[in-house]
């Protein structure tokens, strides 16, 4: 019994099977992989700069959630500090408003950094292609 040895080459990306705007970017795409054959790698390149990206990311949001620990902790050693003396309302409203200005600090400095990394990841992502 003969084994048939025919060999098609795989395609992953065949363009009957994508949608129209996939398709459009087929020749960016194979330029990219003749590249990568070459070893320049632009597509690991674009992968770093995203995993970078995200890294950031994260620590954006880790950062931001320190910011939150911090405002509660506040708030909690505002209340709880002097137990044994009633607290007046405007003593625990002027620790509220402290410990909100904090967070809403935070919060704006996070949409900062959140606007900066698009930029970045934009620039990097560019300076691939």
């Amino acid at each position: 019994m003969a084994k048939s040895t025919h060999t098609t080459q795989f395609e992953p990306l065949a363009s009957e099977s994508l949608t129209p705007w996939l398709s459009i970017s087929q020749p960016v795409f194979h330029w990219w992989m003749e590249q990568s054959v070459k070893g320049v790698q632009p597509l690991m390149n674009v992968q770093l700069a995203w995993l970078e990206s995200v890294s950031s990311a994260i620590q954006m949001e880790m950062e931001f959630c320190q910011a939150i620990a911090e405002s509660h902790e506040k708030i909690t050693n505002c209340l709880l500090m002097h137990h044994h003396s009633p607290k007046s309302a405007e003593e625990i409203t002027d620790c509220y408003q402290q410990a909100m200005q904090g967070l809403s600090e935070a919060h704006l400095d996070r949409l900062k950094k959140v606007t900066e990394l698009s930029n970045d990841f934009r620039s990097a992502l560019w300076e691939e292609i």
